[in-house]
């Protein structure tokens, strides 16, 4: 449990702290191209993630947003398994 509920409630509710919230600010606010956050979290990253020192940008720009493309099916599917419990 959370501050902010329980996992059941994070896949299967709606409103403001949930999966499906969580997912729309993914795709709105890390996903979307020039995403300030994107950005930011890029900004985060040491430069020895990059094996190209003269495309760091654009390599960790893409690691970062594989990363984040991954996680929502995964958490999709650990929410699919909650409600099999």
């Amino acid at each position: 449990m959370s501050a902010f509920g329980s996992a059941p409630d994070f896949f299967a509710k709606d409103g403001e702290f949930t999966f499906a919230a969580f997912k729309k600010w993914m795709e709105r606010s890390v996903l979307k191209s020039e995403s300030a956050v994107m950005e930011d979290v890029v900004s985060w990253l040491p430069d020895e993630l990059s094996e190209d020192p003269k495309n760091k940008r654009t390599e960790m720009t893409l690691f970062v947003k594989q990363v984040a493309k991954d996680l929502l099916p995964e958490l999709k599917r650990m929410g699919d398994e909650l409600e099999v419990k």
